[in-house]
């Protein structure tokens, strides 16, 4: 499998993992601060394509990165575009 199928294939599992979650019940907690997940280091070349996708449905999306102890840790945070101001 080359490169792009591989990394299409692994963009299409992140967003129905997301997807997944995204479709659940949302707490009060995660209607007024969004819902987050960890962007782990194979997902970042992923990182900017699935941001782009989020957006352009309606979602309000923001990656951060956290410097922490030997490693910088990537979260992406997704709130729900019906509760922007919650």
């Amino acid at each position: 499998m080359n490169r792009y199928r591989k990394l299409r294939a692994q963009l299409d599992q992140v967003i129905s993992d997301i997807n997944g979650c995204l479709e659940k019940d949302w707490s009060q907690k995660q209607l007024k601060g969004g819902m987050e997940f960890v962007i782990h280091h194979e997902w970042m070349p992923l990182s900017q394509a699935i941001v782009k996708k989020y957006r352009s449905a309606g979602w309000i999306v923001k990656l951060t990165a956290t410097v922490e102890p030997g490693q910088r840790l990537y979260v992406l945070n997704i709130k729900h575009p019906e509760y922007p101001t919650f």
